[in-house]
């Protein structure tokens, strides 16, 4: 295609040695008139175009969308929080593992997890 808005198959060499072009092209806008076949001027079916336009075939724009800001956003959250929380706890004196900002709040997370899941388990078994 020409401008790069659409999409063009070749069909060659098909039944009877006949050949074929579908354009599907972008058209803005309601779609009128959205399909037209043209056949060569002898009037014989082995060489044949087809046309369809429509708003389907328009370039997208592309960019980020609202659910990669959110991921980015909050990916950069929890490194400020534990990068800070780091800094902070080392300012305190402390090492190691001890440097993970609220530890104790972290360290329960998997017990609860569990409790919930056994919960969930129980009141669909109906224990």
């Amino acid at each position: 295609m020409e401008n790069g808005e659409g999409v063009e198959l070749l069909y060659d060499n098909g039944l009877n040695n006949a050949n074929g072009i579908i354009k599907i092209t972008c058209q803005k806008g309601p779609m009128v008139g959205g399909l037209s076949v043209t056949l060569p001027p002898d009037g014989s079916v082995k060489d044949y175009t087809i046309e369809f336009k429509s708003p389907a075939a328009c370039p997208v724009k592309t960019g980020i969308s609202g659910g990669t800001t959110f991921l980015i956003l909050l990916l950069l959250v929890v490194a400020l929080y534990l990068g800070g929380g780091a800094f902070w706890n080392h300012r305190k004196g402390e090492s190691g593992l001890d440097l993970i900002p609220h530890k104790g709040f972290w360290a329960t997370i998997p017990g609860l997890v569990k409790d919930g899941a056994g919960y969930i388990k129980s009141k669909v078994r109906r224990e």
